[in-house]
């Protein structure tokens, strides 16, 4: 077969766009077998290129091997679109393996995962990568850095999967103190903060700011949110009443506001929850009550409402009033735990200070 990345991709791509890619089998034989290929496997030999490769009473569909029979990599393969909910599976085999290097594929999206890092099954996912939208070159070499046959055997490919897993679950992590980095320094009135935004203002409008202005600004509710130490709402109004428990839509503040579906209940609650408290969503996106088991409820990043489904990303989320997205494909009873989740947040009760019915 021919190495030339480009005129194998392209082919690839062309025949993914006419599916003709019908089944787990057929992207096994057209792109998996193709891609190792050209990566240096001999894709004849059955104790490198495993097929069916048995873990206990289990069986994971392709097990790189080095030396013969050695699993280094194991690939879980399906059909075109159906990898969502299979990441746990996968980390299954890869625990029986004991490989460094897991790859989930439908073979158009590949996830790269180090199962024996910490963290989720989402944090341990070093790398993803899709091949009809990535540019040929950066396909070729990330693939050759983990995936290459000279690479595996040397051992040079885990050792690039632990490194890229490193970077990246740090990355995410430090993420996480961003806002507590930004209060201290609003909080501290930093003089290097304040001076930036004076020059940035004389910068647009040829006059700076006075200091106590700038600091007043840092420290309103709409930068830097209150620390949620009481119920925000306040005291208890009328709890809602039978027949608007009974009635699709959501009950705040004293107030029953209704709704033509669940979606537009879930919705409409948290608008409303971000309006009446301004930064909530921004405070709440990080908050463990704002977690399912893998994914979050709300988020700046569409895609971790739903990880690893590009077709629900795209058709079942919506943005937010906020600019925050939110994920609408979920059971009435997951809709239930968002608000309990925000109910939680605020230090409302349940029932009596919010409610949702998704019908």
């Amino acid at each position: 077969m021919s190495t030339n990345w480009t005129e194998n991709l392209e082919k690839i791509r062309k025949s993914i766009k006419a599916g003709e890619y019908t089944s787990e089998a057929a992207v096994s034989r057209g792109i998996i077998m193709r891609l190792l290929d050209m990566l240096e496997w001999d894709v004849y030999d059955t104790q490198a290129v495993y097929p069916e490769f048995p873990l206990d009473s289990r069986k994971v569909d392709y097990a790189l091997c080095y030396p013969a029979g050695k699993p280094e990599v194991i690939l879980e393969v399906k059909a075109l679109g159906k990898v969502s909910g299979a990441d746990d599976q996968l980390f299954d085999y890869a625990f029986k393996a004991g490989v460094p290097i897991a790859i989930l594929t439908d073979g158009q999206e590949w996830s790269f995962y180090y199962p024996s890092g910490k963290g989720t099954i989402s944090e341990r996912r070093f790398y993803k990568i899709d091949i009809m939208e990535r540019e040929i070159n950066e396909i070729q070499t990330q693939m050759e850095i983990y995936l290459k046959y000279d690479n595996i055997c040397s051992g040079k490919a885990a050792k690039n999967a632990k490194d890229a897993y490193e970077n990246s679950f740090n990355k995410a992590r430090s993420k996480e103190f961003i806002p507590e980095a930004f209060k201290k320094l609003v909080d501290d009135s930093n003089e290097t903060l304040i001076d930036l935004i004076s020059e940035k203002v004389a910068d647009l409008c040829g006059i700076k700011p006075n200091i106590e202005d700038i600091i007043n600004y840092l420290k309103s509710p709409l930068i830097v949110p209150p620390i949620r130490t009481k119920p925000l709402i306040g005291p208890t109004l009328d709890p809602p009443n039978l027949s608007q428990k009974n009635s699709i839509g959501f009950y705040l503040n004293g107030s029953f506001f209704t709704a033509k579906t669940g979606k537009d209940a879930i919705i409409g609650l948290f608008n409303k929850l971000d309006e009446i408290y301004p930064g909530f969503h921004q405070n709440f996106e990080n908050d463990p009550s704002n977690y399912g088991r893998k994914n979050k409820y709300i988020s700046r990043d569409r895609n971790e409402i739903y990880p690893d489904d590009p077709v629900r990303i795209r058709d079942s989320t919506v943005q937010l009033k906020s600019g925050f997205w939110i994920g609408i494909n979920t059971s009435s009873g997951v809709k239930e735990t968002q608000a309990r989740g925000a109910a939680k947040f605020l230090n409302l009760a349940y029932d009596t200070d919010i409610y949702i019915n998704c019908g």
